[in-house]
């Protein structure tokens, strides 16, 4: 079995196998080797979700998963599908993710925020099952929504400048000081399922009214759009991700030791962002709750 290893091992491996080398007392480097060096060129993530990996998934974590995201729309559809996965796998919302796209008019900002009860009424009695029937999580997109309509108008009414890619990518964003964080996790199993942001996102939306956006909804959303990069350090996934960001001056890498930025940067951007992001609240209007 050993020599069939090594026989099987792949470029990717190989380059793994010559890092480690280099870099011996590195946590990462043993735990790259046993992770992403099967001889089958897998990435970490495949053998994390081993037996639970669809070509679909695998395509979204390779191609998706960490890339930065920006724009209002773009952002608006993660959310409301981050909410849709509440108590249930991101494997089964991404199975229905086209289901959801034709449902709610391509995350179409404008036309979800006038969605009817009636709409939701007929999302709940379809028998194709296109998307999680859940009503709650159904209200939450209409809603959602016409939150992100009251903020773009108050910050229009406030006379703020559209940022480039919305008010509603700029609010979020913020969380991270406007570009991606590069993570250092020096494995898997140390990568967390909230943070300091992520907490402080949850909070600034609950109090813009939004609903399902609680810490771990928010960190995910911030892992999937890439405004932080939690591949483990030192696999090709990770490299790849730094390549792709050189060149941008405002990209954050974190310490290797904790995988945080250090020096109480992380908590002090997001608790920046997050009183910035009250400043700003919905418009108040007669009737509105």
């Amino acid at each position: 079995m050993v020599n069939q290893f090594f026989r099987a091992t792949t470029l990717r491996a190989t380059v793994l196998l010559v890092a480690s080398a280099r870099h011996a007392t590195s946590p990462m480097s043993k735990r790259a080797r046993v992770i992403t060096s099967a001889g089958e060129g897998k990435a970490w993530y495949e053998y994390m979700y081993s037996g639970a990996m669809s070509e679909e998934y695998q395509a979204y974590m390779a191609n998706e998963w960490g890339h930065e995201k920006r724009g209002d729309q773009p952002l608006f559809e993660k959310l409301s599908l981050e909410g849709a996965q509440a108590g249930l796998s991101w494997s089964t919302i991404l199975a229905k993710r086209e289901g959801y796209r034709s449902a709610f008019h391509n995350f179409d900002i404008r036309k979800c925020a006038r969605m009817t009860g009636k709409d939701v009424d007929r999302l709940l009695s379809e028998e194709s099952a296109r998307i999680v029937r859940h009503r709650g999580k159904i209200e939450s997109v209409i809603h959602n929504a016409q939150r992100i309509e009251a903020l773009v108008a108050q910050a229009q009414a406030d006379g703020v400048p559209t940022p480039p890619h919305g008010h509603f990518d700029a609010l979020l964003w913020r969380f991270v000081g406007g570009a991606p964080k590069l993570n250092a996790w020096p494995s898997s199993s140390a990568i967390p399922s909230e943070s300091a942001e992520a907490t402080a996102m949850s909070k600034a939306l609950k109090a813009l009214g939004f609903k399902f956006v609680g810490p771990k909804c928010c960190y995910s959303l911030m892992q999937s759009c890439g405004l932080i990069i939690d591949h483990p350090k030192g696999t090709p996934e990770w490299e790849a991700a730094r390549a792709r960001l050189v060149g941008n001056k405002d990209v954050k890498e974190a310490s290797a030791e904790s995988g945080t930025t250090g020096s109480g940067s992380s908590t002090s951007e997001a608790a920046a962002a997050a009183k910035a992001a009250k400043a700003p609240g919905p418009p108040r209007k007669r009737g509105r709750k």
